[in-house]
C-alpha cells in the first residue's frame, strides 16, 4: 500500500458522506440505463449497534427506478471483453470486481454471484482505472464521440462525464488518475502520428468541456498505449509504447505539458522487442518497464556527473539506467504490491520478486493464456464469513487440491495468508512469504481467483477464445447456448447463470456460422462455412450421425417448423433447402432445394398455418420478391418447388420479416421492413400489401425482427416485436400502425447486433454483437412502452407530432389540407347546415390529387397501395370496402406513406445525373433519350400523353442551352466559340438540363409555391386553394415520371 492509502476506518468515514454528496450533486446521464439504488441511512453509513463489517449491514446495491422507463432492462451479461483490465473493488462493506463487457461496466459480487450493469458509453470500453483514494473509478471508450465517465465506487453512480470528441477524435487508449489530485490523464487513440495526451479536471459538478492542457506526442515515439502518473509527484507522468517511453511534466497554472524522450540506440530497441507496461517505484523514483523479451528496464534521473547543469527536480527528465533479465518469455503483466513486484508472462505463470528483482515465489503452470491483469485484495484480515462464502461459492462439486478434513490448519486458514510453517531441513531461518490470494485476467477473457497456498484456480468469469457468432435458447430446458467462430460451445443456465457445459465441438478446425435448437429441445443444429449442417444431442453435445451435406456455401440460417417435422435453411449461394424428419427412424431426409432469387436472401420463415393446418415456407430477398414454396409437392427428384412469386417493393430493398398480428381479431400477417424506414403488412393468402407504416427511426433501418409474447404464450396474448436497428435493440407494441410512440429502443452493442434469441416464456431476450465476446440478457419491460404510448397521446396527436418533427411546414400543411377537404366537400354538400354537421371525408379516388397537393408525388404503384389500404379499412370496421376516407385516416395515410427522409435538391440532382450518365459537372440529356426513358422504363407514359404532360410540368420555363459542339476535323479539338440560343417550352423536349430539372422538380415538391401566396392576396384564401388544387391535378394527376426519376437513387 502506498503512503496515505485508506484503511477500513477511512472507508467507513467515506461512506458516511455518501448521502450528502448525492443530495448536493446530481449529474444527468441520459444514456445511463443501470445505476445503483439509494439505501437506508443505517445500511449506507454502517451506523448500528454491531460492527460495521457485519454481513447483515453490508451495502445493498440494487437497480434504480430509472429501469422503469426502459423497454429492455439488462439483467445479466455473459462473457467479458478480451485484454481489458479489471478492477478489484473489494472493501469492508462489499466484495465486488469491476470489468468491462463491450460498452457496459459490470459490478460483479463474486460471493453472491450478482451483477450490476452500468451503462453510459456509446463505444467499446478499453480502459478502466481506480484512483488511489478508493473513491472513484473511471472508464473510457474507443471510437467516435467517446467519453470518459467517473463513477462513485460506493454507489456506482456517475460522478462526472468528460466529452472527448473535440480533442480525441478516435477515443481513448489509456487513462490514469493524477495521484491524489482531482485530475485525470487521457491518452488518445489517434492514428497517423497525431496522438494527443491531455489532462482533465473532474472535481466539479458543472459540465467539463475542455482539458486543462494537451500536447501532441512526438511522432518518433510511435503509438503509445499506456499512461502512468507518479504516485507522489502528481505533475509527473509517463507514456509507454511498443517502441519507446516518454516522460511529461504538466503545469495547471501555465496550462502546458513538456515532453522528454530518452535517447536509445536502435540495437537496444531490437533487443527489448516491445515495451508492455510501466509502473513507478515510490522509494527511489524509478520508472520500471517490462518488455516482451523478458527484461525489466529502469529509467532514472540522469547522473549529474558529466552534465553542464544539474538536473531540474521540477522536470520529469529521465534516462535509461539499467535493465534486468528476469525471464526467457515475454512479460505481459507488471504490478507492485506490499513491497514486492508481481510479474505475469505469456505462458500463464505469475512470479514474485523483491525490490532487487530476486525471485521469491512463482505459481504453478496451469497452461493459461497470457496474463494481462493481476489484482490483490488490499484489505487484510478478511472476516471468517468471507472465507466460508468463498469456499461454498467455488468448492461446490469440485475436489480441492488438499483434503480439508486431513489437515486441520486449512479449516481456519486466513484467506491466502501463509503464516504457518511447513517442515523444513534448512538451518537458516527466513521470514514467511505473506501474500493474499489474487485475481487473474487472461487473454481469452477468463477471470480466475487464485488460491496461492493450495495452488488452485477458480473461474470467476468465463470468457471466449473467439467472438460469438450465434446464440439460441433451448425452449425446454431454458439453457442458453453461445457458439464461437472457432466452434466452441458455451452453455449457461439462464436461471442460476452458471456455466453448465463448455467444449470444442470439432477435433479439426471448423468454422461455424449459425446455431438452432430443435423445438423438442433434444437436438441442436450447427451450420458451418463449408455448407455442412451438424446436429448434436443438446445435453452432452455429442454427434448423433453424419452431418447433412447438401450445400457447398456457408449456411446463413436454420429454422424449424412449430411441430418440429420440417427444417429449412438458406445459404450464401441464394439457395433454400428443406429437410423432413421421421421421428421413429430418428433421421432427416432431404426434400430438395431451390435457387429462385437473383440477389441475396435476407430472411426465411417457416410457420404453421392453423386455418389450412399445414406448414408454409417463405423466403425474402433483396431482389424485392417474396416466394412461397410448395412443400407437399416438393421432392428430391423434382426439387423444392415454388408456389407463388410476389414482388412487394418497387424501389426499396427488404431487410427483414416476421409473423405478427397487425389487426385485431385477424389472422397473422407477415411484417416486412425495408431500407426506407417503412414496414409493410403482407397478406400471404391474397398476396397484397394491406398496410404501410412508418418504421422505427433510430439512425439505421430495421435489419432484424422477432415476435415475442411477454404476457404469456397463451391463446390471445399480444404479440410484441423485437427489432434491431444497427447497434440498437428495441421493442414495438402491437398493433403496428405507424405511431412513433409505440417504438422504443436503446443502444445495445456498439458494433451492431449479430443475433437475438428469446427465452421460453418470452420474458427475456438475449443478444450478441458483431465481433464481440459478450452476450447480454434483457428483461422485457412492457409497462415502459405502455407509458410511452400514453405520453404520445391518442388519435391524431402522435402522427401530427411526427409530421411536425420531420417537416418544417407540418402544422400549416395539415391545416391547409383540412381546408382542402372542406372545399372538395362543397361539390357534394348542398347546404351550410350539412357542412357543419357532416364529418370530413372525401372519395377514395380523390386521394392522389390531395396527396400531390401536399407536396408528395408518389408513383402509380404507391397510389394503388394507398387506395387498397383505404378501402381495406372498411373491411376491418364493418366488413365492406370503403369508397370514402375520413380526414383522420388520410392524415395517418399521408404520414405513413410519405418519403422519409424528404427529397432534397442534391437527391434530385444525383438522380438526374445517374439517368443522364454524367459523373460530374452539370448534367444534361437529349430530349430523345429523355422521352425514351419515360416511355420505356418503369411506369411507362404513352407517346400520346407525353407531349401534353411534359410542357405542363415545366410550364413556361425559358433557359439557355448549348448546341452540339463542333469538332475540327484536322486537329480534333473542340470549337470554343459555342453558340447560344433561347429555348421556350415548345423546344424543351430537345434538350433537358439537370439544373433546370432539379429546380423545377424541387419547386413542384414544395406544397405552397410563391405564386400561390400571391393568389391568396388577390383572390382570397379559399379561391386560391381551389385554383392551386385544380392546377396541381391537371399537371400531376397523370404524371408519375417525377416519382420514377427521383427514386432512381434507391
Amino acid at each position: 500500500m502506498y503512503p496515505g492509502d485508506p484503511t477500513v476506518e477511512d472507508a467507513i468515514e467515506e461512506a458516511k458522506d455518501l448521502q450528502r454528496r448525492n443530495r448536493e450533486s446530481k449529474v444527468d446521464f441520459a444514456s445511463q440505463s443501470s445505476i445503483l439504488e439509494h439505501c437506508g441511512e443505517n445500511q449506507l453509513t454502517g451506523r448500528c449497534d454491531t460492527e460495521p463489517t457485519d454481513e447483515k449491514h453490508l451495502i445493498k446495491q440494487l437497480g434504480l427506478n430509472s429501469h422503469q422507463y426502459l423497454p429492455l432492462v439488462p439483467t445479466r451479461v455473459y462473457g467479458r471483453s478480451d485484454r481489458v483490465p479489471f478492477l478489484n473493488l473489494t472493501g469492508p462493506l462489499k466484495h465486488h470486481i469491476a470489468y468491462s463487457a463491450s460498452n457496459n461496466i459490470i459490478l460483479f459480487d463474486y460471493i453472491k454471484d450478482q451483477q450490476i450493469v452500468l451503462q453510459g458509453h456509446k463505444n467499446k470500453i478499453v480502459a478502466l482505472v481506480k484512483d488511489r483514494r478508493n473513491k472513484f473509478f473511471a472508464s473510457g471508450d474507443w471510437g467516435p464521440r467517446s467519453t470518459v465517465i467517473i463513477w462513485d465506487i460506493f454507489t456506482g453512480n456517475p460522478y462526472q462525464s468528460l466529452p472527448l470528441s473535440e480533442v480525441h477524435s478516435n477515443g481513448v487508449s489509456s487513462i490514469d488518475f493524477a495521484g491524489y489530485l482531482t485530475f485525470i490523464g487521457v491518452l488518445g487513440a489517434e492514428k497517423h502520428n497525431k496522438q494527443i495526451v491531455s489532462v482533465w479536471p473532474y472535481d466539479s459538478h458543472r459540465p467539463v468541456l475542455e482539458p486543462v492542457c494537451q500536447l501532441q506526442i512526438p511522432s518518433k515515439l510511435g503509438y503509445q498505449h499506456e499512461i502512468t502518473f507518479h504516485p507522489e509527484k502528481n505533475e509527473f507522468f509517463a507514456t509507454t509504447g511498443h517502441r519507446g517511453v516518454a516522460f511529461y511534466t504538466w503545469n495547471r497554472m501555465d496550462k502546458k505539458i513538456m515532453c522528454h524522450v530518452p535517447k536509445l540506440p536502435k540495437s537496444f530497441l531490437s533487443r527489448m522487442k516491445k515495451f508492455t507496461h510501466s509502473i513507478w517505484s515510490v522509494e527511489n523514483g524509478w520508472l520500471l518497464t517490462s518488455t516482451l523479451a523478458g527484461f525489466i528496464v529502469i529509467w532514472d534521473v540522469a547522473s549529474p556527473i558529466g552534465l553542464v547543469e544539474p538536473p531540474d527536480p521540477n522536470k520529469n527528465i529521465r534516462e535509461f539506467k539499467r535493465c534486468y533479465k528476469i525471464g526467457t518469455t515475454g512479460l505481459s503483466s507488471f504490478a507492485e504490491h506490499e513491497g514486492f513486484y508481481v510479474v505475469g508472462d505469456v505462458t500463464g505463470v505469475v512470479r514474485f520478486y523483491d525490490k532487487h528483482f530476486r525471485l521469491l515465489r512463482w505459481t504453478k503452470n496451469h497452461k493459461l493464456p497470457p496474463i494481462y491483469c493481476i489484482a490483490f485484495n488490499e484489505l487484510k484480515n478478511q472476516p471468517p464469513d468471507f472465507q466460508r462464502a468463498m469456499r461454498d461459492r467455488y468448492d461446490t462439486g469440485q475436489k480441492p487440491h488438499i483434503h480439508k478434513e486431513k489437515y486441520s490448519h486449512i479449516k481456519d486458514y486466513t484467506l491466502g495468508m501463509a503464516y504457518y510453517h511447513q517442515p523444513s531441513e534448512t538451518t537458516i531461518e527466513r521470514s514467511s512469504f505473506d501474500c493474499p490470494d489474487f485475481f487473474l485476467g487472461v487473454a481469452h477473457g477468463n477471470l480466475y481467483y487464485y488460491h496461492l497456498a493450495e495452488e488452485r484456480l477458480d473461474t470467476v468469469v468465463h470468457g471466449a477464445n473467439s467472438a460469438f457468432i450465434a446464440c439460441d435458447v433451448n425452449q425446454v430446458s431454458n439453457h442458453l447456448a453461445l457458439l464461437t467462430y472457432k466452434g466452441e460451445i458455451h452453455l449457461y443456465d439462464t436461471k442460476t447463470h452458471r456455466m453448465i457445459h463448455r467444449r470444442r465441438l470439432f477435433k479439426k478446425p471448423t468454422r461455424v456460422c449459425c446455431l438452432k435448437f430443435h423445438p423438442t429441445g433434444a437436438f441442436a443444429f450447427v451450420g458451418a462455412l463449408n455448407g455442412k449442417i451438424f446436429y448434436r444431442r443438446a445435453f452432452n453435445w455429442k454427434p448423433i450421425d453424419s452431418p447433412l451435406d447438401n450445400s457447398r456455401s456457408p449456411i446463413s440460417s436454420i429454422i424449424f417448423s412449430e411441430d418440429g417435422l420440417y427444417m429449412a435453411y438458406h445459404d450464401k449461394s441464394r439457395a433454400v433447402g428443406l429437410y423432413i424428419n421421421f421421428p421413429r427412424k430418428s433421421t432427416w431426409v432431404f426434400k430438395g432445394k431451390q435457387r429462385m432469387h437473383c440477389k441475396e436472401i435476407v430472411d426465411i420463415m417457416l410457420y404453421l398455418d392453423r386455418t389450412r393446418n399445414q406448414n408454409r415456407l417463405f423466403s425474402l430477398s433483396a431482389d424485392r420478391r417474396i416466394i412461397e414454396y410448395d412443400i407437399p409437392n416438393s421432392s428430391l427428384s423434382g426439387g423444392l418447388k415454388a408456389l407463388t412469386v410476389t414482388r412487394i417493393e418497387q424501389f426499396s430493398i427488404p431487410r427483414a420479416m416476421t409473423l405478427a398480428e397487425p389487426f385485431p381479431n385477424c389472422k397473422p400477417h407477415i411484417i416486412i421492413a425495408n431500407n426506407n424506414y417503412k414496414l409493410s403488412v403482407y397478406d400471404p393468402d391474397d398476396r397484397l400489401i394491406r398496410r404501410t407504416c412508418q418504421a422505427p427511426v433510430y439512425g439505421t433501418p430495421v435489419n432484424k425482427m422477432m415476435s415475442i409474447k411477454p404476457d404469456g404464450r397463451k391463446q390471445g396474448a399480444r404479440v410484441f416485436t423485437i427489432f434491431v436497428c444497427g447497434n440498437k435493440l428495441g421493442l414495438a407494441k402491437p398493433p403496428i400502425d405507424g405511431n412513433p410512440y409505440k417504438y422504443m429502443a436503446l443502444l445495445s452493442h456498439p458494433t451492431g447486433v449479430k443475433s437475438t434469441a428469446a427465452s421460453f416464456d418470452h420474458k427475456c431476450v438475449f443478444s450478441i454483437g458483431n465481433s464481440e465476446t459478450v452476450c447480454i440478457q434483457w428483461r422485457t419491460n412492457v409497462p415502459a412502452i405502455e407509458r410511452g404510448t400514453v405520453s404520445g397521446g391518442s388519435g391524431l396527436k402522435p402522427f401530427l407530432k411526427m409530421l411536425d418533427r420531420d417537416m418544417p411546414e407540418g402544422k400549416s400543411l395539415v391545416t391547409e389540407c383540412q381546408n382542402c377537404f372542406y372545399m372538395l366537400m362543397l361539390q357534394k354538400i348542398s347546404s351550410t347546415k350539412e357542412l357543419l354537421t357532416s364529418e370530413l371525408r372525401i372519395l377514395v379516388k380523390e386521394i392522389p390529387a390531395v396527396i400531390r397537393f401536399c407536396g408528395y408525388f408518389p408513383t402509380e404503384y404507391e397510389i394503388d397501395l394507398m387506395i387498397e389500404e383505404a378501402e381495406f379499412l372498411g373491411v376491418l370496421d364493418h366488413g365492406e370496402r370503403n369508397d370514402e376516407i375520413t380526414f383522420d385516416d388520410f392524415v395517418k395515410l399521408f404520414a405513413n406513406h410519405r418519403r422519409f427522409p424528404q427529397f432534397t435538391k442534391a437527391m434530385y440532382a444525383n438522380a438526374f445525373r445517374k439517368v443522364s450518365k454524367h459523373t460530374h459537372g452539370d448534367a444534361n440529356m437529349r430530349g430523345l433519350r429523355f422521352r425514351r426513358l419515360l416511355t420505356t422504363k418503369g411506369e411507362k407514359i404513352s407517346d400520346i400523353d407525353l407531349p401534353v404532360y411534359l410542357p405542363n410540368f415545366f410550364r413556361s420555363v425559358i433557359h439557355t442551352v448549348y448546341e452540339p459542339q463542333i469538332r475540327d476535323n484536322k486537329s480534333g479539338r473542340k470549337d470554343k466559340n459555342m453558340k447560344k440560343k433561347k429555348v421556350t417550352k415548345k423546344e424543351i423536349i430537345d434538350v433537358i438540363r439537370g439544373k433546370v430539372f432539379m429546380d423545377t422538380a424541387y419547386s413542384r415538391s414544395v406544397p405552397w409555391p410563391m405564386e400561390w401566396k400571391h393568389d391568396v392576396k388577390a383572390k382570397g384564401k379559399m379561391t386560391a386553394i381551389l385554383a392551386h388544387l385544380a392546377k396541381q391535378r391537371v399537371i400531376t394527376d397523370n404524371f408519375p415520371a417525377l416519382g420514377v426519376i427521383t427514386r432512381m437513387n434507391d
